[in-house]
């Protein structure tokens, strides 16, 4: 028995081994192909679909956890066919027949219950998706959200989406209750069958039949209750499997633009576009007719109002010119909106190309970023993690320098100007965009509201009218002035190119500063994964965050529901000894008594469980999350990413929700059994105690080793995953620029790049249970052979023994359920240390996010504004925005404050509303310098600007 019991345990863990491997590439391929389906979808925003950053975090982690239980879905049913082979041969038929009627009446209603929990994880599964959808929307506009003090409108919005997120969980469990019953009860319903007909039939109850039944019955409840926990995962592999195919079998070439152009004839360098219909799938045309040729060295400027399709006509001929079979034309597209991804600015700008230090220097000069790079502490390196690091005039100049250093052949540029000053428009024109500009020998297409400065350089100009794209010839100032609005620009005094010192690029490209940088970037410092504080475990934030009575109640039924059980199996160790017909009798009736109490307590558990724990700490945890970020200062989602942020509310909140709960239950569960255990053998055999101190005591520090280095492989898979999360983010809304240039193929490389970093860290960590496995369960084996042993060398009754071995048998299961439920446990504490970590907040930042705690008085009173020397900067260790401002605005007065980008003008609104580090001076408002001022009257002016 010894040899066998070792021999299954090490093939046992080299199974584990091979399926764990088999499960990581099965992740990798799904996260690539979710990536992969995010860019080659269309030009639009997809709607009605699964969010793929719920698909990439959730979905993905349950189709990993499941191919883990492959085994079992073939391995639990043959169990269960070898323990019924077992009772058929022990028991007479009579006893196996009922036996196996009651299993036929059980098991659809347990069918029942797995369908109605289906219907409620896929229910859950779309509130996740609603609810991460407003989350998303919110992190990349944090800055209005922050300027206009709408944290507590926000914090409502997503209160009200948790809530029915939470209220699906409510309903599972009804059915999750009613299946752990059927499940638990099932045994004790099979004992009382089959012992019950024995009984009828006058055979005699030995100890041989009892307690071999009721281990068989033990054997039989273990793989039950696998069984049960299999089918929910099952069920949850159903949801995310449909969502996945859901979102991969959206539709990828009927949702661009449709061009309709019968005629591109023309000279080798120029694109001709006749009799032009331009329209959405399914929608009204925005172009009915229209001509549009355009020179390969020439600027051509389309001019129109909002919506009448100036972006649509620019995404019509990129998709066109990108469908030439010729490949004759290369591309570069500036969008509407400047759209920068994670890395820095140079990154932003080469764009995955080689960098040719020349052509970059020529650039950012002819884009006017040279002024911006002195001013940035370090230069184009400076990490960028959200656009709102930079103003809106730097972000737009960035884009129009990455289209400029791809060396395309023609531009599509939609409005690149509209962010930039007057200033810096005419000087971006001079030297980039005009007839004497950087690109002066290439196409452009610009699209535009109005900009008098690029009709006056244009070739030809194009303009919308009542759906028509028409052709208007400027022969004259007065016909541009008719155009667009006039402009007063003061002469710009541009250096002769001679004259320009020679400074070797990356000079120029990196400047430097004198003091020394850490080797860590700021983005790296950010994504540093916090560490557990103090010797206080994670759990106890999941703990707290429950009910106060919450815990008591559920630990208090499942002790019941357990020694319901434990009394059962002793009942019928008294039955074996009796000799009286009616004492057998009562015994039998006492039996099915606590059988009946025992489900009654395993349903109660569950529903106490998940109303008075589970959900509240779920809707605590969520709540205090939302109320952590949002009272975020501004610099804090300047230098961590909107995909970290977003972790913590997809892949964090998910396991909170989901396997954390399971893994709660089952090992209170297992620590019950295992407890309840060691005081029947010490009860029954005092002696015992010599062996199992030891072994538990053995089996704590094995735990504790394990957990150690359990901890750290998580935080690096964790710190691994943020950027996978990051990069589809960027591939799906940025998909029709990484398309327009050519670099599809090159994102899907950095992100495989990304996915092995991450797998360095998964696969250890998927594995490190199995470390644990097999050491618990030969100690296991040592306490099985301890415990026989020593009953052997006693004189104790064959009933006895019969019932200490009932449970003595059941340790090497119990064990390595306590193994495998620590491990995951352990997994998902790290997301209760993160969340824990984002949640602080103040009493004042609280009282904000709830908008409540007014102070009692309406301020400000008076529209009167004073900088007093005021110095600021956007975060600890940058250089000052703002260097000793003073004016006073009086109330009534109209003041305009003029600078060119990265001037700082924005920066002083900022620091106004108390967004910005305010190093020296003083801002008064209403006379009240507003450093003094509570955050809820700051809240309030914020509202009132």
């Amino acid at each position: 028995m010894f040899a066998s019991r070792v021999i299954g345990a090490i093939c046992g863990n080299y199974s584990g081994y091979y399926l764990r491997k088999i499960a990581v590439q099965y992740k990798s391929a799904l996260s690539a192909s979710l990536h992969a389906k995010a860019l080659a979808l269309g030009d639009v925003k997809t709607t009605g679909g699964p969010d793929v950053a719920t698909l990439g975090e959730v979905d993905s982690q349950i189709l990993f956890k499941s191919c883990l239980e492959i085994p079992d879905a073939w391995s639990y049913p043959l169990q269960i066919l070898l323990y019924y082979g077992g009772l058929a041969y022990l028991l007479p038929w009579q006893a196996f027949v009922a036996v196996a009627l009651i299993t036929v009446f059980l098991y659809p209603a347990g069918g029942l219950l797995v369908e109605a929990m289906s219907v409620w994880v896929k229910k859950n599964m779309g509130a996740k998706d609603y609810r991460t959808e407003l989350i998303s929307e919110a992190i990349s506009s944090i800055e209005s959200i922050k300027m206009h003090a709408w944290e507590s409108v926000f914090s409502s919005s997503v209160a009200q989406r948790r809530l029915a997120e939470l209220d699906t969980l409510r309903n599972m469990a009804v059915s999750s209750a009613g299946l752990v019953c059927v499940m638990q009860g099932a045994p004790s319903i099979l004992t009382i069958a089959a012992f019950g007909v024995l009984l009828r039939t006058g055979q005699q109850l030995d100890s041989q039949i009892v307690f071999t039944a009721i281990m068989l019955f033990s054997m039989l409840n273990a793989s039950l209750i696998q069984l049960s926990a299999l089918t929910s995962t099952l069920q949850s592999v159903a949801a995310s499997t449909e969502r996945v195919k859901t979102y991969l079998n959206l539709p990828e070439t009927m949702i661009s633009p449709i061009f309709e152009s019968p005629s591109s004839a023309g000279p080798e360098d120029q694109i001709c576009f006749e009799k032009m219909r331009i329209s959405w799938p399914d929608e009204a045309p925005l172009i009915t007719d229209g001509k549009l040729s355009i020179d390969l060295r020439s600027l051509v400027v389309v001019q129109g109002g909002m919506g009448v399709g100036k972006s649509t006509l620019l995404l019509s001929i990129l998709r066109h010119i990108q469908q030439d079979e010729m490949k004759r034309h290369r591309v570069a597209y500036v969008p509407q909106h400047p759209t920068l991804i994670n890395g820095s600015i140079r990154d932003n700008i080469i764009f995955g190309r080689p960098f040719d230090s020349e052509l970059y220097t020529t650039v950012i000069h002819a884009c006017c970023l040279d002024a911006d790079f002195q001013n940035l502490r370090q230069g184009d390196r400076t990490p960028i993690t959200g656009s709102i690091a930079l103003s809106g005039g730097q972000c737009a100049r960035i884009c129009l320098a990455r289209a400029t250093y791809s060396q395309a052949d023609i531009y599509l540029l939609d409005d690149p100007l509209s962010a930039v000053d007057a200033r810096v428009s005419a000087q971006i024109v001079r030297r980039l965009l005009g007839r004497t500009g950087l690109l002066a020998n290439k196409a452009r297409v610009v699209v535009t509201s109005a900009d008098g400065q690029l009709l006056g350089q244009a070739d030809s100009t194009y303009k919308f009218q009542c759906g028509k794209l028409l052709a208007v010839t400027l022969d004259s100032t007065s016909q541009v002035e008719e155009l667009s609005p006039v402009v007063d620009i003061a002469p710009v005094a541009e250096p002769i190119p001679s004259l320009l010192p020679k400074i070797p690029a990356v000079d120029v490209v990196e400047l430097h500063p004198k003091v020394s940088l850490p080797d860590v970037s700021i983005t790296q410092q950010a994504m540093l994964e916090p560490r557990r504080n103090g010797s206080r475990h994670p759990a106890w934030t999941y703990i707290l965050a429950a009910r106060s009575f919450g815990w008591p109640l559920s630990v208090g039924l499942l002790l019941m529901g357990r020694g319901s059980s434990v009394l059962g199996t002793y009942t019928l160790k008294l039955l074996t000894t009796e000799q009286d017909q009616v004492a057998v009798s009562w015994d039998m009736a006492i039996f099915v008594l606590l059988s009946i109490g025992q489900i009654i307590f395993f349903y109660l558990f569950i529903l106490a469980f998940y109303q008075f724990c589970i959900v509240p700490a779920a809707s605590k945890l969520h709540n205090n999350l939302v109320a952590g970020i949002l009272s975020k200062s501004i610099d804090f989602f300047q230098t961590v990413s909107g995909g970290e942020i977003l972790n913590l509310f997809t892949n964090d909140i998910g396991r909170i929700d989901g396997s954390l709960n399971s893994c709660m239950i089952s090992l209170l569960a297992q620590y019950v059994n295992l407890t309840l255990t060691c005081l029947v053998l010490i009860g029954t055999l005092p002696v015992s105690i010599l062996f199992v101190i030891p072994l538990v005591v053995f089996c704590s520090r094995l735990q504790q080793t394990y957990l150690g280095g359990l901890r750290e492989l998580r935080h690096l898979d964790v710190a691994s995953r943020s950027p996978l999360l990051t990069f589809l983010q960027e591939a799906q809304t940025n998909r029709v620029l990484f398309s327009a240039h050519g670099l599809v193929k090159a994102r899907q490389n950095q992100f495989q790049k990304k996915l092995q970093e991450n797998l360095s860290a998964l696969f250890p960590l998927s594995c490190i249970d199995l470390w644990l496995e097999v050491r618990l369960q030969l100690i296991s084996i040592v306490f099985q052979l301890s415990a026989l042993g020593a009953m052997m060398a006693s004189s104790i009754p064959l009933s006895t023994v019969g019932f200490v071995m009932t449970f003595a048998f059941q340790v090497t299961g119990t064990l390595s359920n306590v193994a495998q439920f620590t491990a995951q446990f352990e997994t998902d504490a790290v997301s209760l240390t993160r969340i824990d970590s984002y949640s602080r907040t103040t009493n004042s930042s609280e009282s904000r996010i709830n908008g409540s705690g007014s102070d009692g008085r309406n301020w400000p009173s008076l529209g009167t504004v004073e900088y007093k020397s005021v110095s600021a900067r956007h975060r600890p260790g940058l250089p000052l925005s703002l260097k000793s401002i003073s004016f006073h605005v009086k109330p009534g007065e109209k003041i305009a404050v003029v600078g060119r980008t990265g001037a700082g003008k924005s920066s002083m609104i900022s620091c106004l509303l108390r967004m910005m580090e305010q190093t020296e001076g003083q801002i008064l408002i209403a006379g009240d310098d507003i450093a003094d001022v509570d955050p809820i009257s700051c809240s309030n002016l914020s509202k009132q600007i």
